[in-house]
């Protein structure tokens, strides 16, 4: 999926939001699912953004490959943006955006790039400013999904000890996720 490279500014600005929102909850998990669901398998569930990309991902043990598919292809199609929850969030980002500043020796890595990417998304810092960061709703988070989180914009990657056959069968359960997307996309 895209990073912040190909995106306007107020949804360049809801990147940071959207890491954090993926765990907040879909139509079918609630967030101590979401958080709990590799765990107790001794997996793991993450998520980072870039400039160039962002990346849902799952380390898990082979067995698990159903249950990682499963919450991954939950957690992009259908991730829930609750107003009062993304209030919260948003408080959280400019704290850290603040904190930010304060730090001299990043703040001179971003201000160096910004002024070598001038006029492009890539000069601008991943974590937004505060002024984009408070008209950031959850209609445009809603339609942020439908825009960027489309099977034009992502890969699935799998690697581990699984055979290939095992992976193929999942080929069915991909393209599942992948027509979701799409319905919500011609839907918006």
């Amino acid at each position: 999926m895209p990073g912040l490279a190909t995106r306007t500014r107020v949804t360049a600005d809801w990147l940071i939001l959207w890491n954090i929102r993926f765990f907040k909850g879909t139509t079918h998990r609630r967030a101590s699912h979401i958080l709990n669901r590799m765990e107790v398998v001794g997996g793991e569930l993450n998520a980072y953004t870039s400039k160039e990309e962002t990346v849902v991902y799952s380390v898990f043990p082979g067995a698990h490959l159903a249950r990682a598919m499963q919450l991954l292809g939950d957690l992009v199609a259908d991730s829930q943006f609750p107003e009062r929850e993304l209030c919260k969030e948003r408080e959280v980002v400019v704290d850290e955006i603040n904190s930010y500043r304060d730090t001299p020796s990043e703040l001179i890595y971003d201000e160096f790039e910004s002024s070598l990417f001038e006029g492009c998304s890539l000069g601008r810092n991943i974590l937004g400013d505060v002024d984009s960061l408070t008209r950031i709703t959850s209609d445009i988070a809603r339609r942020f999904l439908t825009d960027y989180y489309t099977p034009e914009n992502m890969v699935f990657f799998f690697m581990g000890s699984t055979s290939f056959n095992r992976v193929r069968g999942w080929r069915s359960a991909i393209s599942v996720i992948y027509a979701v997307l799409r319905k919500s996309c011609l839907v918006s």
